[in-house]
């Protein structure tokens, strides 16, 4: 193999402010604000918004409007309809003083827009909505332990907590104070995107791989403290310089790179950098034949080990050398597979299910693609999505769980995948049994201690799971939307709707087509005697084309406990939900 010096990292300007009437549309940190608060807004509406706001004072016709936000797709114009009633609430427009409607034609903004510089100065200002989910959660926390620890001695207890709440006030807006809290005697490590240099953005999914499989194989390693890659996914193309990445995801080091793929050949640089110096501990560049790729990524990951002077345990030094496929068309296969599964629509569930079935073809011992394969098939469940029956789609996911973990019972991912086809066949023991394996295998793996959080409330346990979600979102700051739907699962099972109701509608805000949320969603507002909001999202339900009932949600959700299980039905029931 060649070796050569690194390359820089691409960077990119921030997109801009647009301010219109008393309003900012930040398209950097992709909100809406009025003075220092922002006002919530789904995904399409916001993009609707983006498009009126950079087209002021012309007339957009359905068409087009439908065109831009709906690409490839086939809308009712009862989808647009939604998302401008959405934007004139938030807005306080009901009397279509910013927004007008052109009979069968179409809308317009009727304001004067003025650019802005972009408030997404990282460098100056570290993310508030993290800053704020972050906060909110420690305090809900914080009260939920409240609530039954005060059954003992109860006021030293308080004067701890109510001590622990005023601590955590007191940093107020200090960025610092979302550090994660982690373990000192562990290096801290992040891993940011590797950069594409093949000149052919199709092939980002394969310079993301590369990133996400050294995500995985150093989080194996007890000795580190690896964060998750949605965290450290967020400086994608993003000029920001390592101390900064080390304040903000509390990490000590940073492995950063590039990957060129071109024909049968691969060139990859990569390096390891401490945080708090910006000095370069290790770095490398590999020049080799496409069915090298396996050796050079073990080498890769030892050299980071070594470099960190991190000792291997004997089973982690197996793991370690174990590969997840010999053949480098499967691994392909599997990773352009991965990346069209995280579009989450039915259709790319389908697609990606494809691709993994290919790779075990080629590769009939790919333990992680038989894992993946297992997981479409229970997200089918989840989402209501089975083109078949529930029953064929369940008996599809454990079979293929099944076969992940004969082959590589070592794998957290072939775990948790077994653990959640476990849970759609309504056999939590075994689930839980599961997704416990998987978090002592790999205890930085974050999405399993999520899983964890949420099966401890469907088994009646919402408290216990507290610690697991906490832990996942210590290792995956940024994390992602279904943590948010994790939480909101936890607060409605202990009955604080208000908090639930919170972070579902932040589930749904980062991804709409998360149709479980929105379930539990209607089913907290229903309780909260918010039953305009509720027949709000029993709306969008039915725009998206799988219209909530009764029968559906007592499929989809597995309580264990039945009385758990009623007070979800019964707050469907006040919303107005049909059996």
């Amino acid at each position: 193999m060649a070796r050569i010096a690194l390359s820089a990292p691409i960077s990119g300007p921030a997109p801009a402010c647009l301010r219109f009437d008393r309003y900012v549309l930040d398209l950097g940190r992709g909100c809406l604000r009025s003075g220092q608060n922002d006002i919530a807004l789904r995904p399409k509406s916001f993009e609707v918004l983006r498009m009126l706001v950079e087209n002021a004072g012309r007339l957009l016709s359905k068409d087009e409007i439908a065109a831009a936000i709906w690409p490839d797709v086939i809308v009712t114009d009862g989808s647009l309809a939604q998302c401008v009633k959405e934007l004139r609430r938030a807005l306080g427009d009901d009397g279509e003083r910013l927004i007008k409607t052109v009979s069968r034609r179409g809308y317009r903004l009727e304001a004067a827009v003025a650019t802005e510089p972009s408030t997404v100065d990282l460098q100056a200002h570290p993310a508030t909505k993290e800053r704020e989910t972050a906060r909110a959660f420690h305090l809900h926390r914080a009260i939920a332990q409240m609530d039954w620890r005060l059954a003992g001695p109860g006021l030293l207890i308080a004067g701890v907590a109510l001590t622990a709440l005023l601590l955590w006030f007191k940093s107020g807006d200090d960025a610092t104070a979302l550090r994660p809290t982690l373990d000192p005697a562990k290096p801290v490590v992040a891993v940011l995107p590797f950069t594409n240099l093949s000149g052919d953005p199709a092939q980002d999914y394969f310079s993301d791989g590369m990133a996400e499989d050294l995500i995985t194989d150093l989080s194996k390693v007890s000795g580190l403290f690896v964060i998750a890659g949605n965290s450290s996914f967020v400086y994608r193309n993003k000029a920001v310089n390592a101390a900064q990445i080390g304040r903000e995801l509390g990490t000590r080091y940073i492995v950063e790179g590039s990957v060129r793929r071109s024909g049968d050949r691969v060139r990859i640089n990569a390096e390891l950098i401490d945080t708090s110096t910006g000095l370069q501990l290790w770095a490398d560049r590999y020049d080799s034949e496409l069915k090298d790729l396996f050796e050079l990524q073990d080498d890769v990951r030892r050299k980071i080990v070594a470099a960190l002077a991190v000792r291997l345990s004997p089973g982690e030094g197996q793991r370690f050398a174990r590969k997840p496929t010999g053949n480098v068309e499967a691994y392909d296969l599997w990773a352009r597979g991965r990346e069209i599964e995280g579009h989450m629509t039915a259709k790319e569930n389908v697609e990606a299910r494809k691709m993994f079935l290919r790779a075990v073809a080629i590769d009939p011992q790919f333990a992680s693609a038989y894992a993946s394969v297992a997981n479409t098939y229970s997200t089918e469940v989840e989402m209501g999505w089975t083109s078949t029956s529930v029953e064929e789609a369940i008996s599809a996911s454990l079979t293929y769980g099944h076969r992940a973990v004969a082959l590589d019972e070592s794998l957290p991912q072939a775990r948790r995948s077994l653990a959640r086809a476990y849970i759609w066949h309504r056999q939590p023991e075994r689930a839980l049994a599961e997704i416990e394996q998987a978090v002592l295998l790999n205890p930085n793996y974050a999405d399993g201690h999520a899983f964890y959080a949420l099966l401890l409330a469907y088994d009646g346990r919402a408290r216990d799971g507290l610690s697991h979600i906490e832990r996942a979102m210590r290792i995956n700051p940024q994390s992602p939307f279904w943590y948010r739907h994790v939480l909101g699962v936890v607060e409605f099972t202990v009955g604080r709707y208000a908090q639930a109701a919170g972070h579902l509608k932040e589930a749904l805000q980062r991804n709409a087509n998360w149709q479980p949320a929105r379930h539990m969603l209607i089913a907290a507002y229903g309780h909260l005697g918010r039953i305009d909001d509720a027949h709000w999202e029993i709306g969008e339900t039915e725009v998206a084309g799988s219209p909530i009932t009764l029968t559906g949600v007592r499929e989809r959700v597995p309580y264990r406990n039945p009385a758990d299980l009623n007070r979800l039905l019964e707050g469907l029931r006040k919303a107005g939900v049909a059996e």
